[in-house]
């Protein structure tokens, strides 16, 4: 029989779902024209290699793998519907917003619903704020607006939904009435979306703590069983564990053992999950982010201005440094604070544990590259919602509350607005961090990259040069201003910050490629064999490397090594016909015509370039005339001169073998062309040829 207080079917059910849709589309409508500025915003940064540089295939490729695999997924779908289009990108993060946006609602609405005293207006109001503080704040812009890190915003909005139907699954749950079957479907929705978060990112490894925090501060009044808590409680945090194991390397791949007792020693720090590569010690790491998580972090969720794409922070490798000391003080007097007021105020207690344990993934003892990133601060941001929950409830006039809060929000959603103007470009993206953090040294080297591409070479060598004042040892820094020195004809200049990078880390071949540049240009040739032989150690299978050495080596006339780099150039590619032409010019040189002429023939038999058969026409034409058979010299030049018809070398050389074969006629029309196309004709060939005018 249909019980009404048991189940809420009828009138308020449908009015329930009346306000959320209206609540759904008025989120709907604000997150749209808050992101609206960031629509044509382009790939920036790592959005390259997460998606945009990628192929169809090989963005499905990446699927194959159960790690992150719901999000290279989602950015696969997005490449296959349509395409390369940044917008599409765009819209479908901003939509995640705004999703995540009505489930931190509904996760409010259900929670006081049942958790806090007073009319339902009030939990009405007080739940449509918390969510649309998290819709305007604009310290989410980061993890919306970037669009490699919906990462973060589609793992938080299976995350949230996923605790929503927890809590849900809690308040339907009756022990009166065990027999009820809707908090099983409640409950086993939770778990299939947490699942699905866990596949989107790492992250969501707090959930279990999330949910033992929910059961102590929001049903903690309620007598159930230990074993009925378990009940709840293990199939989520067993989920968790097993998904969790796939984002950690085997341990056999480390080749060390880990003793069981160390927890924050060196020998734990090889056994880590792959998206943390580590670059600073564990306990340096757990130090630093202490001052992090209270001077940078807690302070943008409230005082949300100063952010950066690239944040400054100084690696701490003390705790008993004034930075970290009053940090940590900070910290543990607010949770001190969150645990006098659990009893009485649940929302400010949950709200302040959520932001702690939501952290804690990546500002503990996990260490990562990226001491300071403000989309790690997504999911805990729902802090403030709670926050706003709380302050809601002590507001006795509802009139009052709109009053309050109605500044707040507009303040809010222009600073998201004009935060997303930051994104713009990367330009503006970087110039900005570089302004935000000067010390920083990143935003300097990708400041300096995009100069360079605009052509803006002074800029770029200024921004180089303030990365390298800022990291003396990174080779990058001073490949990238040897390369825009060269471009500005700085060679020598190029060559002392190249032979910097070079005492760093000789095994790059980009900074002896640059080397090349400027070798080439100053006309240093010994330099430029040595440099060609440490490139080819480096690219052993390069063909242009042994290409570009036996052409070195025949300019200052070492023709038999010469032959064995050419030789080795043909041995990687045996279609080329360049290496075949300058081979057999090489023979012609030292005066073997039938090996110069079988790879002459060679190279035409391969060439597809119109020019490129020119010049193979024009040499062995050349050697026809060496060789004294001057009418295969006149076959030969008169191909070059289809190419070349206003080639001086090619009118004089045909002139010659004509000369030779007693056609003084062309001899003489030849030799005029090649007068009038600029050639320097010898007197003494002038001389012979007067005679016969």
């Amino acid at each position: 029989m249909y019980n009404p207080k048991s189940d809420n079917l009828e009138l308020p059910f449908n009015r329930e779902i009346d306000s959320s849709l209206t609540i759904f589309l008025l989120y709907f409508l604000v997150g749209l024209v808050l992101y609206w500025n960031t629509l044509d915003s382009p790939f920036i940064f790592d959005d390259h290699h997460v998606i945009a540089d990628l192929s169809l295939d090989e963005a499905f490729n990446k699927c194959k793998s159960p790690q992150r695999i719901i999000a290279h997924l989602s950015f696969a779908l997005n490449l296959f519907i349509w395409g390369n289009d940044v917008r599409s990108f765009h819209i479908i993060n901003t939509v995640i917003h705004i999703v995540t946006s009505f489930g931190v609602y509904l996760l409010l609405l259900e929670i006081i619903a049942k958790r806090t005293d007073g009319n339902s207006e009030n939990k009405f109001i007080a739940a449509f704020l918390g969510g649309t503080i998290f819709l305007v704040h604009p310290l989410a812009t980061q993890s919306v607006t970037y669009i490699c890190q919906r990462y973060t915003s589609l793992a938080t909005v299976f995350y949230i939904y996923a605790f929503y139907f927890y809590i849900k699954a809690r308040n339907q749950y009756n022990k009166n009435n065990v027999s009820g079957t809707r908090h099983i479907l409640w409950y086993s929705l939770s778990l299939v979306l947490l699942i699905i978060s866990l596949l989107t990112k790492e992250f969501p490894i707090s959930f279990p703590i999330i949910v033992l925090l929910a059961e102590v501060i929001f049903f903690r009044k309620e007598k159930h069983p230990v074993s009925t808590r378990l009940k709840w409680f293990l199939p989520i945090l067993i989920t968790s564990s097993m998904i969790v194991l796939l984002y950690l390397p085997k341990q056999e791949q480390n080749h060390v053992s880990i003793p069981i007792n160390d927890f924050m020693g060196s020998s734990l720090d090889v056994y880590v999950p792959h998206w943390a590569p580590e670059n600073i010690s564990r306990r340096n790491y757990f130090y630093t982010q202490i001052e992090t998580i209270w001077k940078t972090y807690m302070k943008l969720l409230v005082y949300p201005v100063k952010q950066s794409f690239d944040h400054y922070y100084i690696i701490r490798d003390n705790f008993f440094t004034a930075q970290v000391i009053w940090s940590f003080l900070g910290i543990i007097t607010l949770i001190i604070a969150a645990i006098l007021s659990v009893k009485k105020f649940l929302c400010f207690s949950f709200g302040i544990f959520w932001f702690f344990i939501t952290v804690l993934p990546t500002s503990s003892i996990v260490p990562s590259k990226i001491l300071v990133a403000e989309h790690r601060l997504y999911l805990p941001l729902i802090a403030v919602s709670f926050l706003v929950v709380e302050i809601i409830n002590s507001i006795k006039k509802p009139h009052l509350k709109l009053i309050v809060f109605t500044p707040i929000i507009v303040t809010l959603g222009c600073l998201t607005v004009k935060r997303n103007y930051v994104w713009q470009n990367n330009y503006s993206v970087w110039k900005d961090a570089s302004i935000k953090a000067p010390e920083k040294d990143r935003p300097h080297l990708a400041l300096g990259d995009i100069y360079y591409d605009r052509g803006k070479l002074a800029d770029a060598v200024v921004e180089y040069q303030k990365f390298i004042e800022l990291n003396q040892n990174y080779s990058g820094g001073y490949v990238r201003l040897g390369r825009a020195l060269n471009k500005q004809g700085k060679f020598q200049e190029a060559v002392i910050e190249l032979e910097n990078a070079k005492y760093i880390n000789p095994s790059d071949p980009t900074i002896y490629k640059n080397l090349i540049d400027a070798y080439v240009k100053l006309d240093q040739k010994q330099k430029l064999i040595e440099t060609y032989l440490v490139l080819s150690d480096l690219t052993p299978n390069n063909y242009y490397v042994y290409y570009n050495l036996g052409t070195t080596f025949a300019a200052v006339k070492d023709w038999d090594k010469a032959i064995t780099s050419l030789n080795k150039a043909i041995k990687i590619n045996s279609t080329n016909a360049q290496a075949y032409s300058n081979l057999g010019t090489v023979y012609r040189k030292i005066k073997s015509p039938e090996k110069a002429l079988e790879y002459y023939n060679k190279a035409l038999r391969f060439s597809t370039n119109i020019e490129e058969l020119g010049v193979i026409h024009l040499n062995k034409g050349i050697l026809y005339n060496a060789i004294s058979q001057y009418e295969n010299a006149i076959e030969e030049f008169g191909q070059a001169l289809i190419v070349f018809p206003n080639s001086p070398s090619a009118h004089l050389s045909i002139s010659q073998a004509y000369f030779n074969i007693k056609n003084f006629g062309k001899a003489i029309f030849y030799c005029d062309e090649a007068s009038n196309f600029g050639a320097i004709i010898s007197p003494e060939y002038l001389n012979k040829l007067e005679m016969y005018r």
